[in-house]
């Protein structure tokens, strides 16, 4: 978390250096890292459903 929070507050392009930085802090920490109330605010503003999208992508990963 802090690695993306300093990705958005290190100027220039940070959407672009924080969504990259928070991917590859996701993928090195896992979906433990992130507080389930986060995961539960982002799906609901966004209309996502980011546990279904990662089963989904397991599946296809799993298929190869």
């Amino acid at each position: 978390m802090e690695a993306t929070l300093a990705g958005v507050n290190i100027g220039s392009d940070t959407d672009t250096v924080a969504t990259i930085v928070g991917s590859i802090a996701g993928a090195h920490s896992g979906i433990g890292a992130l507080p389930e109330h986060y995961l539960e605010v982002i799906d609901r503003v966004n209309g996502y459903d980011l546990r279904g999208l990662a089963d989904r992508l397991a599946e296809v990963a799993a298929e190869r």
